[in-house]
């Protein structure tokens, strides 16, 4: 069985395929085909500044024949803070033929969190929902348009637009709500196993939790140290993961076991993979895969150096984060708030029995006190995970390099207040839920306050 896991990993080799590309494109650096690839392959592990490099030389002649390289160009000077330049590829798209193109298009102008949408685009806009009804990508324009009211101060029509987008995508996604239920049980009757002894490497600092809860500032906050090197969201755990599930079934990952070489073997093949991302040699790592907390047993066996921290926001604020976002692929409990809520109470039991079960390893953080007692909660951070703290962390008035979240935008200006209460608007919107949300809001209370 073992073997099998193995040989299912290296197929999914992230690198491979890349490497492969790489090959071929250094022996004809001319065969644009190939060189659309090799560009979009190095965008989806991450590389922005290479995809980038790769992919701007043929923007010319496919700005609107191809509009996945304008696309991806634009994405990749999103994630380096180029607004501007990420606006201009976007824009370009609003011109394309297909309305699918221009739905995409007016949602990444959107997504780019701090745009905002000229009268004339927004005419547009409005004209485009009219005339593309009933096209597959209809509902990235509603988003774009439930933003843009949002923007203008008018909440009622921005969450009616919301709802109207979401149950779009939800009759497509579908919430696999008892799939979730069965993985909390399967947890909470997990008991740790003794801790192996390796040979020492550079710690993982696993970042997980909901979206939309503050994790990228956590990661740019972890990253602004120079013994710290942040990565790009990387899904090895979860990858062998899947592999051992696969492999393990009818039983439940936390049953599988593995003697000390196997164990050493699955190590090794995570750290081959991520240390593609680190450039030196610092003494730690981020990876922030958000739902590595399920895979926790899992990597505390093969990681019992690593950390696992978890930034935890306002229940009602986090709700209106997931419904305002639309995630390409996964989170399908998004796109309806009642699954919303059910995924907000199975995490916090997730968290809750992790906390537990793994006391000097888990931390589970308040996103208030992030942004309010930065200096602080650093500081205890950096015990908790045993680095020298971050100096003059609160001097820090914005984040560079290349940020792949929807909220990379949103720090560029640094630590800031301004999405505490973000929900006080969507009120009216959440009030058939304000029973769950405070009894979920008082879970989280008993959460962050358990340390």
């Amino acid at each position: 069985m073992f073997k099998d896991i193995l040989d299912a990993l290296k197929a999914k080799a992230a690198f491979t395929a890349l490497d492969r590309l790489a090959r071929d494109f250094e022996l004809t650096p001319h065969d644009s085909a190939l060189q659309r690839a090799y560009g979009l392959a190095l965008f989806d592990l991450g590389f922005a500044e290479r995809a980038l490099s790769a992919l701007s030389p043929l923007l010319d002649s496919t700005r609107l024949d191809d509009p996945a390289i304008t696309l991806v160009v634009g994405h990749c000077h999103s994630a380096l803070g180029d607004i501007q330049q990420a606006a201009t590829a976007y824009r370009a798209l609003l011109n394309a033929s297909q309305p699918d193109a221009r739905s995409i298009a007016y949602w990444s102008l959107a997504d780019l969190k701090q745009f905002r949408f000229t009268d004339v685009e927004l005419t547009q806009l409005r004209q485009h929902l009219n005339d593309a009804q009933g096209t597959p990508q209809i509902h990235l324009a509603e988003f774009a348009m439930a933003w843009a009211l949002d923007f203008a101060g008018d909440a009622t029509h921005a969450f009616l637009q919301l709802q109207r987008a979401n149950e779009k995508v939800a009759v497509h996604r579908q919430y696999p709500a008892s799939q979730f239920n069965q993985q909390l049980a399967d947890l909470e009757r997990h008991q740790p196993s003794q801790a192996r002894n390796y040979a020492p490497c550079a710690t993982p600092l696993f970042i997980v939790g909901l979206p939309r809860s503050g994790s990228t500032l956590l990661e740019q906050l972890l990253a602004s140290s120079p013994l710290i090197t942040a990565t790009h969201e990387l899904p090895f755990v979860q990858q062998i993961a899947e592999a051992i599930s696969a492999k393990a079934h009818p039983l439940s990952i936390y049953d599988a076991q593995f003697n000390a070489k196997q164990a050493q073997s699955l190590r090794d093949q995570y750290l081959q993979q991520a240390h593609r991302y680190l450039e030196g040699s610092t003494p730690f790592f981020i990876d922030k895969w958000l739902d590595n907390f399920w895979y926790a047993p899992l990597i505390f066996d093969l990681f019992p150096e690593a950390r696992m921290l978890s930034v935890s926001r306002d229940i009602a604020d986090n709700l209106i984060g997931l419904f305002r976002q639309y995630f390409g692929t996964g989170n399908a409990f998004a796109f309806d708030l009642k699954a919303a809520l059910h995924y907000c109470s199975v995490h916090l039991g997730a968290m809750a029995k992790l906390q537990q079960q793994y006391p000097r390893q888990v931390m589970v953080l308040d996103y208030q006190r992030l942004v309010t007692e930065t200096p602080l909660v650093m500081a205890q951070i950096a015990k908790f995970c045993g680095f020298e703290p971050i100096s003059n962390v609160q001097a820090i008035s914005g984040f560079s390099g290349s940020i792949m979240t929807p909220s990379g935008n949103q720090l560029r200006d640094g630590i800031t207040t301004q999405y505490l209460n973000r929900s006080a608007q969507y009120s009216d919107g959440l009030a058939p839920f304000q029973t769950q949300i405070r009894l979920l809001e008082n879970r989280r209370a008993t959460l962050i306050g358990a340390r």
